[in-house]
């Protein structure tokens, strides 16, 4: 059964934010607040998606309980089936074959009862970890490309404050306010690596 570990943000490398040279552009309002725009659709995207696995997780944890309890049961039928077997295995005179006869088949039927009702609860539980593992299969493609956009939109960020005068870099050259508790520490991550970049950018020649 596939676990499901809550994911943690990544920390993107500061190299991913590229200093440029500052132009002498000034009209850079626009282009920031496009920035910061994508930016919050972007966490408030990947804070949903880590609320979701969350979900999965629990959902996985609760599958995994349910199989756990279906396989004590086909277990405990199965040993049954050989116990049963083995009793009922050999030649016997009368009237202890008579006897074993009627036991068997009794038993037998009762053994085949709960066996049709076992298999329907393997095949229901068997779908449900077939759902579970696409929605997380998905779930897991929607962050990668959630990474990749938010590798770029930090790019653009980055590039975007550089036009900017240092008495406005410290004020607005940061990403959007996290949405959630689930994306703060990555928020303040990726704040601390444009910090860096900008610092860096500054101490260039």
């Amino acid at each position: 059964m596939k676990f499901i570990w809550l994911r943690k943000a990544c920390l993107f490398a500061a190299a991913l934010l590229i200093p440029v040279s500052a132009g002498a552009q000034s009209d850079y309002w626009p282009e920031y607040n496009v920035v910061q725009s994508e930016l919050s659709r972007m966490l408030d995207a990947m804070e949903r998606n880590l609320i979701e696995m969350e979900a999965i997780g629990m959902n996985y944890k609760d599958l995994d309980a349910r199989f756990a309890s279906f396989k004590a049961r086909s277990d405990d039928l199965n040993q049954r089936y050989d116990e049963l077997n083995a009793y009922c295995r050999g030649t016997f005179e009368e009237p202890e074959y008579s006897r074993r006869l009627a036991y068997c088949d009794s038993m037998g039927a009762q053994l085949d009862t709960l066996k049709a009702q076992l298999e329907p609860e393997g095949a229901a539980l068997l779908q449900i970890a077939t759902e579970l593992d696409r929605r997380s299969t998905a779930r897991d493609q929607e962050w990668t490309g959630l990474e990749g956009e938010l590798t770029n939109g930090m790019v653009s960020l980055d590039k975007v404050c550089m036009q900017m005068p240092l008495s406005e870099q410290g004020q607005y050259c940061h990403l959007p306010p996290a949405p959630g508790p689930r994306t703060l520490p990555m928020v303040q991550d990726l704040n601390e690596a444009l910090n860096a970049s900008l610092a860096e950018a500054q101490e260039t020649p």
